[in-house]
């Protein structure tokens, strides 16, 4: 369940850079609100998932973007 490798635009994004994301968690990442969507790839239950989805940056602002997960 955790980040093997980073895009580094996702890091830009996301506020920081892809080495600190790197060994995290994708709920880290992941609004609350929409944690269960992707919490079947979490679990091993799906080889992966592609939807628009609510992301958090580090300093907590919200964005849209399009999370592929496999």
């Amino acid at each position: 369940g955790e980040w093997l490798r980073v895009n580094p635009r996702l890091a830009e994004l996301l506020g920081c850079t892809a080495e600190e994301l790197v060994g995290g968690r994708l709920d880290d990442v992941v609004h609350p609100d929409d944690r269960a969507a992707v919490a079947a790839v979490l679990r091993g239950e799906r080889d992966g998932c592609s939807r628009r989805q609510r992301c958090v940056r580090r300093d907590g602002s919200v964005f849209w973007g399009h999370l592929s997960v496999s």
